[in-house]
């Protein structure tokens, strides 16, 4: 009987990481929780414009990941309906 060999992960495996993750927020507009994607490879800032999932309003995602002291990234939505 052969003894079946187990793979060993990659070293480039061990090491990658995400590039997307999620937070959840809440609608500027019916104030709902709700979750969002945030590309992290997509610059230290964003803006992009989504629906919401609930009341599906489009609204303003801002997303602010340039370093500072505490290393966090830095998300706030805004109503786009020029309010």
């Amino acid at each position: 009987m052969k003894k079946k060999k187990k793979k060993k992960p990659s070293k480039r495996r061990e090491n990658e990481r995400s590039l997307t993750s999620t937070i959840d927020v809440a609608c500027p507009f019916c104030g709902q929780m709700g979750t969002i994607t945030i590309d992290e490879g997509g610059g230290e800032k964003q803006t992009v414009v989504e629906d919401c999932s609930v009341c599906c309003r489009p609204r303003v995602v801002h997303i602010d990941s340039s370093s500072d002291v505490t290393n966090r990234m830095h998300v706030w939505l805004e109503r786009d309906d020029g309010q």
